[in-house]
């Protein structure tokens, strides 16, 4: 039925009688192929999160390349990056962040691409004899940003070099008293002290008087009330029950301090050891042992072992 023989009014009644026709435009061949449109050319970047918090645009960069990239964000709060517009020596991105601390809050999500006819043919492969056939070919990119012309091709390099065993530094106090009640501090536990008196209070011990010199080891077990520990020096002990001939003593001339809690050094050094000792080696009195010291071994020739 034409329509060209009725007035306005008749197709209005005509309409509202029958009603619209309901129909579906074909898709033109141009939107068809826009909308097959591979998405695997590019990155998708999103900003999400409240907007006042938001970016207006994301920057890139390639460590490789060294330029900036600046996009901006869509009404979506999205941006796409492709592939073509990066350098060609790209092999990665960071997102720097906004001049605007309060704006690095909402997180900047990457959406790396996909080819969905590639992954959705793959996941029909069976393990087996027989698989299904993709019904594309995936082509290679053959092409390399490196001129192979100047490559240089080297053989197999062997590098031999010398092993060298590493000394581990024994304390002979140590060793001697290392079954008793005992403990050793080296030459590299003494970083941020100065003294020998500073060594002191890295020791642990039940007390020290610095006004008289002398330090309490362990508390009184007896009615004989406290008594104070012995000091022995390279085996040479100072009488006295104190440690004023080496209270300024300096610690880059100690090699170590044992302390021994026990009366096991009466045998060795008499009765005043009965209470306990501090038994420091220095760095000469080391060597002069047969010791080795690994902060001394860079400085051999030592004039007092070779007069």
């Amino acid at each position: 039925m034409g329509l060209k023989n009725l007035d306005s009014k008749s197709i209005d009644l005509l309409m509202m009688t029958y009603g619209w026709r309901k129909y579906t435009l074909e898709e033109s061949v141009l939107a068809y192929e826009e909308k097959r449109e591979d998405n695997y050319d590019h990155l998708k970047i999103n900003n999400p999160g409240p907007e006042k918090n938001g970016r207006s645009d994301i920057r890139l960069i390639s460590p490789e390349g060294g330029g900036i990239t600046i996009l901006r964000l869509n009404e979506s709060r999205e941006t796409f990056l492709p592939f073509d517009s990066l350098d060609a020596y790209a092999r990665q991105i960071m997102v720097l962040p906004d001049d605007d601390p309060s704006r690095n809050s909402n997180p900047v999500i990457v959406e790396f691409p996909e080819n969905t006819v590639y992954t959705d043919s793959a996941k029909l492969i069976k393990t087996g004899s027989i698989y299904f056939k993709p019904e594309f070919a995936f082509i290679a990119n053959d092409t390399s940003v490196f001129n192979q012309d100047r490559a240089i091709m080297i053989e197999a390099v062997t590098i031999k070099g010398k092993q060298t065993i590493q000394k581990k530094y024994v304390d002979k106090n140590a060793e001697e008293f290392k079954y008793v009640n005992a403990f050793t501090l080296y030459n590299k536990d003494f970083k941020y002290v100065q003294t020998f008196e500073d060594i002191l209070y890295k020791l642990h011990l039940y007390c020290v008087d610095k006004p008289a010199k002398k330090v309490y080891i362990r508390g009184a077990l007896y009615f004989g009330g406290l008594r104070p520990g012995m000091f022995v020096v390279d085996n040479a002990p100072i009488y006295g029950q104190t440690y004023s001939p080496i209270a300024q003593m300096r610690t880059s001339e100690i090699a170590s301090v044992t302390v021994i809690r026990g009366p096991q050094g009466f045998a060795r050094y008499g009765n005043e050891a009965s209470y306990g000792a501090i038994l420091i080696t220095t760095k000469i009195g080391n060597r002069l042992n047969g010791g080795i010291d690994p902060d001394d071994e860079a400085n051999p020739g030592n004039p007092l072992l070779n007069q």
